[in-house]
């Protein structure tokens, strides 16, 4: 085959606020399309993300509760969570448009809180 990437990821030349945005428009045309086509994979990766989505929401409640050490979390998790939400932010505005306005809400907060913390 030609030379010719056919990539549908961003350019990372992009600036920061247009390429986070073409991100979470991937992670909700992807989640779209899977719901457009249907069918047990539209399902099953609902499930995951839904599942994920929780586990980093609790995450952020444990955190916030002071049961939890954030350190510890985010040298653990910092990437995990940061990437996840990189794409599936997108999926989450698809859930609040459909009448779950604080879906994802605790995950908002996680990402802001292991940007503050910074990387490890």
């Amino acid at each position: 085959m030609g030379g010719r990437s056919t990539s549908t990821l961003p350019p990372a030349s992009l600036p920061p606020e247009v390429l986070a945005r073409a991100y979470r428009n991937l992670g909700y045309n992807w989640m779209v399309d899977l719901r457009t086509d249907g069918g047990a994979d539209a399902q099953a990766m609902e499930t995951h993300v839904d599942r994920l989505t929780l586990f980093f929401a609790q995450m952020e409640i444990c955190i916030a509760a002071e049961l939890c050490n954030g350190d510890v979390l985010n040298a653990y998790f910092h990437t995990e969570v940061t990437t996840f939400w990189q794409y599936f932010e997108g999926y989450a505005q698809l859930r609040r448009e459909a009448n779950y306005a604080d879906y994802g809400r605790p995950v908002d907060a996680l990402v802001a809180r292991f940007k503050e913390m910074g990387q490890p």
